[in-house]
């Protein structure tokens, strides 16, 4: 998510646009797509839900703790400094206890976007109850969650959107597991008046003063699916090189902040309060910054391809295993991509199906 900077006139609309409209479809979608590819081909016994749970915790649940646990200290040490008033927008630990430092580590992350892996973990945890819900009554429980997400009211920890997309994801994989097909024109037609409501939305909250909650939810109904389809339009040179991205995204996904923050913040404080300036910044920090975690996570997957896996829990790592030559009685590397862990490129923060 690209953080709004304080501008005025057509960079705050054009901001706005993009992180209150169309960006605010990317966890929703990253939900659905994690519930459907859960629940897509499950074996819905209790044996089949502890296996598929086991797995998925063992390879999320490490993944949390570190990334959480590892800002922990910069952070806390930073934020009594000048550069740490400057680069960072909350205070940070006004109590060093012991339970407030664990709470922050096990609840209330310091990279802000843990709070998606918090909430899957959790949902993955009651995912029989969810299938039974959806297997058993379809869609009237989603239809209940999304009143209560209109209120707007949010479940403390899990948040009532990933509840919503989740059980969207579960109940597209139970009883429509064609959901990837290709669906262009559904997409084309979902897409026109997704974008128009969004950009309508902007203006009437630039000339209200506030938030208009509500307007925002329809925006995201619309969004995710236009979204999800649409892919499905893009050439396929496009779809080759988000493939190939797509392969580092959960670990840009999990290392982008609190370095964006801090890289926006920072930069508007040096170049000045200026709305050009803003626009520069809105869109430039976070693509140098992606950039730079994208090549930091090529090279580590040249380098040192198990620690690329360790750090995303095995999403993403091309792994050149060791096997028996054939009739010989040496080891030597197996075909390169032939025993690979890959991302699925239409998850936006990589595959959590594994």
């Amino acid at each position: 998510q690209t953080r709004l900077l304080p501008s005025t006139g057509t960079v705050a609309l054009f901001q706005h646009v993009i992180s209150q409209g169309i960006g605010r479809v990317a966890v929703p979608l990253f939900f659905a797509m994690a519930g459907y590819l859960f629940f897509l081909g499950l074996e819905p016994t209790p044996l089949g839900f502890r296996r598929k749970i086991t797995r998925r915790l063992r390879s999320l649940a490490p993944v949390y703790l570190f990334w959480s646990g590892i800002w922990l200290v910069p952070f806390f040490v930073l934020s009594r400094t000048t550069f740490g008033g400057l680069a960072f927008h909350r205070p940070f630990l006004e109590q060093s206890s012991l339970q407030v430092l664990l709470y922050r580590w096990l609840v209330d992350p310091v990279p802000s976007q843990l709070w998606f892996l918090r909430s899957l973990m959790l949902l993955v945890c009651v995912s029989p109850l969810i299938y039974a819900a959806v297997r058993r009554w379809g869609a009237w429980p989603l239809a209940m969650v999304a009143a209560v997400w209109l209120m707007p009211y949010d479940v403390p920890v899990v948040q009532t959107r990933s509840i919503l997309f989740f059980g969207l994801g579960a109940y597209l994989a139970v009883h429509h597991p064609d959901a990837l097909e290709r669906r262009v024109r559904l997409a084309a037609w979902l897409a026109i008046p997704w974008v128009a409501l969004v950009i309508l939305k902007v203006l009437i909250e630039a000339r209200a003063g506030r938030s208009l909650d509500q307007a925002l939810t329809v925006t995201v109904l619309l969004g995710v699916p236009a979204v999800w389809f649409l892919i499905d339009a893009l050439p396929e040179r496009w779809m080759e090189r988000l493939r190939w991205a797509g392969r580092y995204s959960f670990f840009v996904s999990l290392a982008h902040e609190p370095i964006q923050g801090g890289v926006l913040k920072v930069s508007t404080r040096v170049l000045g309060p200026d709305q050009w300036v803003d626009a520069v910044v809105f869109m430039g920090a976070p693509t140098v910054v992606m950039t730079a975690l994208l090549a930091t996570a090529v090279l580590l997957e040249r380098v040192h391809p198990s620690a690329l896996a360790f750090l995303t829990g095995g999403r993403g790592a091309r792994i050149r295993r060791m096997v028996p030559e054939s009739g010989a009685g040496r080891a030597v590397p197996d075909r390169p991509g032939a025993a690979t862990l890959e991302c699925d490129p239409r998850l936006p923060s990589g595959d959590l199906s594994q």
